[in-house]
């Protein structure tokens, strides 16, 4: 993974929203935002907006849940702290193995 050490060192083990757009996912992170304000969650893992994004466009395009379904599943997957932190980076790197991380950076 070419520059995956230079963009942890700039961006911490978060998915930045200019990372969150190589996905192509259905919601962007001002859309997940404000369904998320609707719900009571706690951010126990200091997990970033993008991170919240990416989870929910990642369950969306596995399961085709509705958008609050993903969310819902999202948040308890970053609210638990033995699993949730930087758990979209890791889900990320493994998802995208060979994934290029300079032009993030």
């Amino acid at each position: 993974m070419k520059g995956l050490k230079e963009y942890i060192r700039k961006n911490g083990k978060h998915i930045t929203e200019k990372l969150l757009r190589t996905i192509n996912g259905k919601w962007s992170v001002k859309d997940i935002e404000k369904s998320a304000q609707k719900e009571v969650y706690y951010n126990v893992t200091d997990a970033s907006k993008a991170d919240l994004a990416y989870h929910v466009n990642r369950i969306h395009k596995d399961t085709g849940w509705s958008k609050r379904k993903c969310l819902i599943k999202s948040l308890d997957i970053i609210g638990n702290y033995k699993v949730g932190r930087n758990l979209a980076l890791r889900d990320f790197i493994q998802r995208e193995k060979d994934f290029d991380f300079t032009p993030y950076i």
